[in-house]
C-alpha cells in the first residue's frame, strides 16, 4: 500500500453523429466485398446500411492507396455509381471540399478500382469512411434514401507518414548531425 497519488480529471470526446444514408432495397443490388489497404471485407450482409465501423485500418497521410468495390446482382445486371467519402476533419459529416475522396459515374464494371490519397492536411487519429453503391446515380450526397443499393461505414486511422533510409545507399556521403 502507497500513499495517494496525484489525480487527474479526463473528458472523452462525443463520437460525431454522422447523417444517415441507406438504400432502400437490396433485393437486386449491393456491395459484394470492399478492399482497401487492410480492409478486406466480404459484404454479406443484406441491409441497405452495414455499419461495419468494428472493421478498421491505419492510412499514411499523402500516400496512394487502392480501393475496390465488387458489386453483387441477384440476377440482372445493373448500371451502378460508386462514391467513397472520409470525415477528412473529423466534423462528423462528409459534405467538406475534398471529402468524396472517390466517385465511379454508373457503370457495370465488376469489380471497380481506383485510388484514394488521404491529403497531408487532413486530421491525424480515427475517423469514418462510407462507401456507397447506389443504381444509376452518379453519388454526389453522402446522405440520404436511395431507391436501390447499399451504404457501409468502416474506421480509418489517419496516420502521419514516417521518414525512412530504405532506398539511402551506403556510400552516398550523407551526414546528419542533431
Amino acid at each position: 500500500i502507497s500513499s495517494e497519488s496525484n489525480t487527474i480529471s479526463v473528458t472523452t470526446l462525443d463520437e460525431p453523429e454522422y447523417c444517415t444514408s441507406q438504400g432502400n432495397s437490396t433485393s437486386d443490388e449491393r456491395i459484394g466485398r470492399v478492399k482497401f489497404v487492410n480492409i478486406d471485407n466480404p459484404s454479406t450482409g443484406t441491409a441497405g446500411y452495414e455499419d461495419f465501423t468494428y472493421i478498421s485500418t491505419d492510412v499514411v497521410k499523402g500516400q496512394s492507396n487502392q480501393i475496390t468495390i465488387t458489386p453483387f446482382w441477384t440476377s440482372t445486371v445493373y448500371s451502378e455509381g460508386y462514391a467513397v467519402f472520409v470525415d477528412l476533419n473529423k466534423d462528423g459529416d462528409f459534405t467538406d471540399d475534398g471529402e468524396r475522396v472517390f466517385y465511379k459515374t454508373p457503370s457495370t464494371t465488376t469489380p471497380i478500382t481506383g485510388s484514394i490519397v488521404i491529403p497531408t492536411t487532413a486530421i491525424t487519429g480515427t475517423t469514418r469512411m462510407r462507401v456507397m453503391l447506389i443504381w444509376n446515380t452518379t453519388i454526389t450526397n453522402p446522405c440520404g434514401n436511395y431507391s436501390y443499393g447499399q451504404v457501409e461505414d468502416y474506421t480509418l486511422n489517419l496516420v502521419e507518414p514516417t521518414l525512412g533510409t530504405s532506398n539511402v545507399a551506403a556510400n552516398a556521403g550523407v551526414l546528419l548531425y542533431p
